[in-house]
C-alpha cells in the first residue's frame, strides 16, 4: 500500500482557524465509513472524524488504491458545506461543494478579502457568473494547493496568463534604480548597471547619417577638422605600421623641428631641433643614428661618439674600405685608389698642414710641378742661432750605421737604417721605442740629418779644394 498525504487547514467564514473541525472520510459516493491513517506506513487508523488541531490543521494520511468522499464540519457538528474526493491513483484531492454556498454566511453574500487584508464580501450571483458558474454550480479545483512546496517554474499549469515568470535577466534589470539622463548595461551574466546618457548624447544618437552627426558635433571639414586629403594619405601609406615610425609631430617656438614617435607615443630614433640656434640631429634612445640609402649601412653616428662608413672592423684591420673617426683619431682604409685625395686649386701653398698644439710643425705644399713636404724652420721660431762645426758634423755622420736587410713582408731586399740604432744619434727623427707596444718609425730627411750631412759635404770639398789648390 502506498500513501496519500492529506495536509489542510480549515478557515471559518472570518478567515480565523477552525480550531476542532470535524474530517469524515467515506468509500467514495456512499456514506460507508473509510479510514485514514495517521502515518504514512497507514499502520494506525485516525479517528473517523479526524479533529482539527488548535489551527484548524489535519495530517492525515489515505490510502491510494481507495476512493474516498471527505466532509468537513465545525466543531459543533454544523456542516461547512467543504467536501474532498479522491479517486484510487490520483495525484490530489478534489474539491467540491455540495449544497449551497451560503450555510454561514448572508443569503446574498459569501466573506472574501481584498488585497490589503481586510474583509469584505461580494454578490454570490455575481461571484458566480464572474467564475462562469450558473446557481447552484459548484467550482471544481483540480491542484492541490495544501501540497505546493516549491517556487513555480511556470505559470501555465496554474492557469495565470498575465504574470512574468521568474527570469535572471529580469531580475538583475528590476534591482536598478536608474534616475533622468541615464542607460542600463550588462556589466556582467544576468547582472547590470547604469551609466550617464546625457540629453547631447542622445541627439547624437538618434542621427542616422554621418552628415547629421558632423552637424550635431559642429565639425566641418576643412574649416575647423581636417579634411580629406590624399597626399596625407599617402604619407601615412609610406610611414606603415608596426616596427615602422608612424607618426610625425612638428613642433615650434623653442623647439622648432621634427619629432619622430613610434605607434605608443615613445620618442623613436631621432628629432630634428632647428630655431634661431644650431641646427641637431638628435638620438632620442641610446641607438645609433644610420644614414642607409637603399637599405645598406653607409654612414653611421654611433652612440659612443664615433662616426664611421664600413664596417668598425674590417675598417680598422685594413681588410675593407671605409673610415673610421672616434676620439680625434681617423682610420682610413682603400684598396684601389688613393685612399685620401688633397687638392690645392688655382693658387701653390699647403695642401695639408701639422700642429703641435698650437704650433704648426709641418706641412704639405705644391706648386703647378711640385710637391713639397715640409718642417716648420722659420728663424722667429727659433734663437741661440750658430753655424754647425765641422767636428760634429763628422761625429754626427760617422755615429751612424746604414745597414742593408730584406723585408719580413715582401721579403725585398733594400738598404737604410734600424730605427733604434738612428734613435741613438738623432732621437727627434725616430718615434716609439725598441719592442716597445708600436712598432717604430723613423725620418731619415729629417733637418738635423741633413743639415750633418751638408755640413759634412762642406767640410770635405774645402779639403778638396785645399788639395787640388796645393797641386797647382
Amino acid at each position: 500500500m502506498a500513501a496519500k498525504a492529506l495536509n489542510k487547514t480549515v478557515l471559518d467564514i472570518n478567515g480565523s482557524p477552525e480550531a476542532g473541525a470535524k474530517l469524515e472520510s467515506f468509500v467514495k459516493g456512499t456514506s460507508t465509513p473509510l479510514a485514514l491513517y495517521t502515518d504514512s506506513g497507514l499502520t494506525t487508523p485516525a479517528t473517523n472524524p479526524v479533529i482539527a488541531d488548535a489551527a484548524g490543521r489535519f495530517d492525515v494520511y489515505a490510502d491510494n488504491a481507495l476512493n474516498y468522499s471527505l466532509n468537513v464540519k465545525t466543531s459543533a457538528d454544523v456542516d461547512m458545506d467543504i467536501q474532498f474526493d479522491y479517486t484510487a491513483g490520483g495525484d490530489s484531492f478534489i474539491i467540491i461543494r455540495d449544497g449551497s454556498w451560503d450555510a454561514h454566511v448572508a443569503a446574498d453574500s459569501v466573506a472574501a478579502w481584498d488585497e490589503n487584508g481586510a474583509r469584505t464580501s461580494f454578490d454570490r450571483s455575481a461571484g458566480r457568473a464572474w467564475l462562469g458558474l450558473t446557481d447552484g454550480e459548484q467550482p471544481e479545483f483540480t491542484t492541490d494547493f495544501a501540497n505546493i512546496t516549491n517556487t513555480p517554474t511556470t505559470l501555465s499549469g496554474y492557469g495565470i496568463t498575465d504574470a512574468q515568470p521568474l527570469e535572471a535577466t529580469l531580475t538583475g534589470i528590476a534591482a536598478l534604480s536608474p534616475t533622468a539622463d541615464q542607460l542600463i548595461y550588462a556589466s556582467g551574466a544576468d547582472t547590470f548597471s547604469t551609466a550617464t546618457l546625457t540629453s547631447f548624447a542622445r541627439t547624437l544618437l538618434d542621427d542616422t547619417t554621418q552628415g547629421a552627426m558632423q552637424t550635431t558635433l559642429g565639425l566641418v571639414p576643412g574649416t575647423n577638422v581636417q579634411a580629406y586629403s590624399a597626399f596625407l594619405d599617402e604619407v601615412n601609406q609610406e610611414l606603415g605600421t608596426g616596427d615602422q615610425v608612424e607618426f610625425i609631430r612638428v613642433t615650434t617656438a623653442n623647439n622648432e623641428g621634427l619629432w619622430v614617435e613610434d605607434t605608443v607615443g615613445t620618442p623613436h630614433r631621432f628629432s630634428y631641433i632647428g630655431g634661431d640656434n644650431d641646427s641637431r640631429l638628435v638620438s632620442i634612445t641610446s641607438q645609433d643614428i644610420i644614414l642607409a640609402p637603399a637599405g645598406t649601412d653607409t654612414f653611421r653616428f654611433a652612440s659612443d661618439g664615433s662616426f664611421r662608413n664600413g664596417s668598425l672592423t674590417d675598417v680598422t684591420s685594413g681588410s675593407s674600405d671605409g673610415f673610421y673617426f672616434s676620439g680625434g683619431q681617423l682610420d682610413i682604409s682603400r684598396n684601389v685608389a688613393p685612399a685620401i685625395r688633397a687638392r690645392r686649386r688655382t693658387s701653390n701653398g699647403h695642401v695639408a698642414q701639422w700642429y703641435r698644439d698650437t704650433t704648426l710643425v709641418g706641412a704639405v705644399s705644391v706648386t703647378t710641378t711640385n710637391t713639397s713636404y715640409l718642417t716648420s724652420s722659420d728663424y722667429r721660431l727659433k734663437n741661440d742661432i750658430q753655424d754647425l762645426s765641422a767636428e760634429e758634423a763628422t761625429e754626427f755622420i760617422g755615429a751612424l750605421r746604414p745597414r742593408k736587410y730584406v723585408w719580413n713582408t715582401t721579403q725585398e731586399p733594400a738598404r737604410g737604417f734600424i730605427a733604434h740604432e738612428f734613435q741613438e744619434v738623432n732621437p727627434k727623427a725616430v718615434s716609439g721605442v725598441k719592442d716597445g707596444p708600436e712598432m717604430q718609425g723613423m725620418d731619415a730627411s729629417d733637418p738635423e740629418t741633413i743639415a750633418s750631412i751638408i755640413r759634412e759635404l762642406q767640410t770635405l770639398r774645402a779639403e778638396v779644394n785645399d788639395l787640388k789648390g796645393g797641386q797647382s
